[in-house]
């Protein structure tokens, strides 16, 4: 009982505004032209569900979201072990680092269209130099951070470096990569969505501007609110996963903790 009342609790503040936005479209305070009522925007959606017109650029922005995280990953994980446990490495990056990182992310959009063009090759590389820097430094401070009395443990046990960075400073940088990684996540699907806005032939993006500008106004609520949905969702599963990831931590940690004792 307790628990079916937050859920719902959770979910009043979104059925408040979705009333509010109803009476303020239906009694005209807002144009219903340009302010169309929720169950308007629900038909428009439905029906564009129904053509498999929105399957098709959810499909598109996902894989450019994907694919941008995925290699985000790949590029900020190491580097930021790397920056962690090597000064000369954190030395020698810190003026290139310090350059690139507040160049907003939608800056070089321009950039890649001249590169690779208007198509997914371009969303994605954008989501991914959108997506690293996120996962770059929470690494790093994890990586820095690495409870010095286990790594000086795992040497005295006999480990070797690489035993010693893989099994016990890695591990415990954990929790800050999963919180990079979440963050990384919103901002994927941000800069995505952005760069099928500038110069998408497809996605999500690209179908809200395509809605605008060609009046259909419902729709255009439709994809945003789809936008707004996709990221919940995203999230969502995010925080599960980082949930077990954390479990199992946790149980490493006191494991190694044990065997420092």
């Amino acid at each position: 009982m307790r628990s079916e009342r937050r859920g719902f609790d959770r979910w009043a503040s979104v059925l408040g505004a979705v009333a509010v936005w109803e009476v303020v479209s239906q009694t005209g305070i807002l144009h219903p032209a340009f302010f169309p009522p929720p169950s308007r925007v629900l038909l428009a959606l439905v029906r564009e569900l129904e053509t498999g017109e929105i399957p098709r650029h959810i499909w598109i922005t996902l894989t450019a979201y994907a694919r941008g995280l995925a290699l985000a990953l790949a590029i900020g994980v190491p580097w930021g072990v790397l920056l962690g446990r090597i000064r000369l490495v954190r030395r020698a990056s810190a003026v290139l680092i310090e350059m690139l990182r507040p160049i907003p992310s939608v800056a070089i959009i321009p950039v890649a269209i001249l590169l690779l063009g208007i198509g997914e090759e371009m969303r994605f590389a954008v989501a991914c130099y959108a997506a690293v820097w996120p996962l770059l430094f929470n690494t790093m401070y994890g990586v820095y951070n690495a409870d010095p009395v286990l790594v000086d443990s795992a040497r005295i046990f006999g480990f070797a470096r690489w035993e010693v960075l893989l099994r016990v400073v890695v591990p415990s940088a954990l929790p800050f990569i999963t919180t990079g990684m979440r963050v990384s996540s919103a901002v994927a699907l941000i800069v995505t969505v952005t760069a099928e806005m500038v110069a998408g032939t497809g996605g999500l993006g690209f179908y809200v501007k395509a809605t605008e500008l060609g009046g259909r106004i419902p729709e255009m609520y439709g994809g945003i609110l789809l936008l707004g949905t996709l990221g919940y969702l995203l999230n969502h599963l995010l925080r599960a996963a980082e949930g077990r990831a954390l479990r199992w931590y946790r149980g490493a940690m006191g494991r190694a903790e044990e065997g420092a004792g």
